[in-house]
């Protein structure tokens, strides 16, 4: 059992902390897919609209990352990730009774706004020894992983019988479910608040190179998964019904676990850089194909880049938090986790825009994309992920 190298409080905060992430992952995963169709049945849409629609969840993400992680080192990772996930709950509660574009946008704005991700990883910096933590987040990812394969079988099954109205309100009781799982057997962390994790610490993180290229390579990861879920959905419609997606989805969260796996070991193990380039060679030659007008092609193309961002979510935000001491640790995931989502905004948001230009422009800006963070990441130095 790969939990046998944690004690016994490590397994049991792992398991439970990916338990209810995994079951709030379940709910944002479900209806994502179905956002570029559903967008176009709402009052006062336009392609851009609904691309902001897809995106803003990432740009109100990234504006309140840092701020929550900042929190957290003052109050405690539990209390701020309850907060966030009532956001979430909130705003998919508003989602379900809207019926233009600019109210949808606005609840799709406060789901974002409820940003635990940089919180939920400096609580496993404060929990995990250095020399486990990509496994520890290894675990975390499979956790959530398994949730959200279950999650991308159900939305097609779920979208065939229920309306996406009905499915928002299914999505809320998920998150509710998560926070009580949260609210009663994680227990309230000590706060060892730290004078450096003040502004001028966050000065600090900002300057620093490393950190910088990471957040980079996550920023490239988010841009490509959102911008293919604006145009794969699109590309294959005609020739796919929405029903069907689950049959791209099972096979690449299967195989991205599978791969996680390995990947996480060879991270741990010194290989870090090259375990990153890896996955953004597979993002930019995935990307390449989107080009080629081949169904099959396509939604092969998807799956490998689903494969590289699962992948890419846990190897990413472990090796940050080796990057900052434990005063730290909210400051640095925020910051990583505010550039890293607004990949998100970036990729649906300005996909719709150049999708109204030219359908192969955006792929074009999602290849370069990736060839940066590949530069980016072969120049990191790698003694500092130890």
């Amino acid at each position: 059992m790969i939990l046998n190298i944690f004690d016994r409080n490590e397994s049991r905060f792992l398991s439970i902390l990916g338990f209810s992430l995994g079951l709030r992952q379940m709910a944002l995963i479900m209806f994502a897919p179905f956002i570029s169709i559903y967008g176009k049945s709402l009052e006062g849409q336009t392609p851009a609209l609904i691309g902001l629609s897809l995106g803003i969840y990432g740009l109100t993400q990234a504006i309140f990352q840092t701020p929550f992680g900042s929190w957290s080192d003052r109050y405690g990772r539990k209390i701020i990730v309850i907060i966030g996930m009532v956001q979430l709950l909130v705003g998919l509660l508003l989602a379900a009774v809207a019926n233009h574009i600019y109210l949808f946008l606005f609840a799709r704005a406060l789901q974002g706004s409820g940003a635990i991700s940089a919180v939920a990883y400096a609580w496993i910096g404060d929990r995990i020894p250095n020399h486990k933590r990509d496994r520890g987040m290894g675990i975390l990812g499979i956790i959530i992983g398994i949730e959200a394969l279950l999650s991308l079988i159900a939305g097609p099954f779920l979208y065939k019988i229920f309306s996406m109205p009905q499915i928002f309100l299914l999505c809320a009781g998920i998150v509710f479910i998560s926070v009580i799982i949260v609210s009663l057997f994680l227990k309230k962390e000590k706060i060892e608040f730290s004078a450096k994790a003040s502004f001028s610490g966050l000065l600090a993180v900002a300057r620093d190179v490393t950190i910088l290229k990471v957040s980079i390579a996550g920023f490239t990861t988010n841009y490509s998964l959102f911008a293919s879920l604006y145009i794969v959905p699109i590309l294959l419609e005609r020739e796919l019904d929405p029903g069907n997606f689950w049959r791209i989805f099972v096979p690449a969260v299967f195989v991205g676990i599978l791969v996680l796996y390995f990947a996480s070991r060879q991270s741990d193990s010194g290989f870090f850089r090259e375990v990153v380039v890896i996955f953004l060679g597979i993002i930019a030659l995935a990307g390449a194909a989107l080009l080629i007008d081949n169904v099959l092609l396509i939604a092969t193309a998807f799956l490998f880049i689903i494969v590289g961002y699962i992948n890419m979510l846990v190897i990413l935000p472990a090796n940050i938090t080796k990057l900052a001491g434990s005063g730290m640790r909210g400051k640095t995931t925020g910051y990583f986790n505010t550039i890293h989502v607004i990949g998100e905004f970036m990729g649906a948001s300005v996909t719709g825009i150049l999708w109204g230009i030219h359908q192969n422009l955006p792929v074009v800006l999602m290849i370069a994309l990736a060839i940066l963070g590949i530069l980016l990441i072969a120049t990191v130095d790698v003694k500092r992920f130890k």
